[in-house]
């Protein structure tokens, strides 16, 4: 008797009970092509897409708009307006950092590492508005044209695929009646 051997001494199911048992006949079923899109599923994949479209535009307003500055790295502002190290962010993905626009006045702000790849040193990049200086991002999120490109094209491509969905159903949904001439 080996090591895996467990003998013919018991069965947890009975070996002529699969015999016994009468089998149901299946039924050949038609294949059914998957069911279209809806006039709700078209309403959701357009509100994505000028989701898409909405983000794409925001990214190279950004990108093309902004005005790119180094700032100081892990600083802020105290209550005189001067610059101050700040410390307590060292460890964390939020990044604190004061900046000076082209007039020479000094901001402070903070803004989230998250997605960021490089090593932060005394100075890292940063994008303001000229017309709201005080507004500033990282400038990582915005030196890539291709995620707004990808944005872009697969918005037209959502957009294009609802409304040629919509005018197929609603095409069908009113099609005009055509009279017959009456044969005499």
């Amino acid at each position: 008797m080996g090591l895996f051997d467990r003998g013919d001494s018991y069965r947890l199911r009975d070996p002529e009970l699969g015999r016994r048992r009468e089998k149901k006949k299946r039924e050949i079923r038609r294949y059914q092509p998957p069911k279209p899109l809806s006039w709700l599923s078209c309403g959701i994949l357009a509100a994505f897409s000028l989701a898409l479209f909405a983000y794409a535009a925001y990214t190279l307003y950004w990108h093309f708009a902004g005005t790119e500055t180094a700032a100081l790295a892990y600083t802020a502002l105290d209550g005189d307006g001067n610059v101050v190290e700040d410390n307590g962010y060292a460890m964390s993905t939020v990044l604190p950092y004061t900046y000076r626009d082209a007039a020479g006045v000094l901001y402070a702000a903070t803004d989230s590492l998250t997605g960021y790849s490089g090593t932060v040193g005394e100075t890292i990049a940063v994008r303001y508005l000229p017309g709201n200086p005080a507004k500033s991002h990282l400038a990582f999120r915005f030196d890539s044209l291709l995620t707004p490109a990808g944005c872009l094209l697969l918005g037209v491509f959502l957009l294009a695929t609802a409304v040629t969905r919509l005018r197929e159903i609603f095409g069908k949904a009113a099609p005009a009646q055509e009279q017959k001439p009456e044969a005499k």
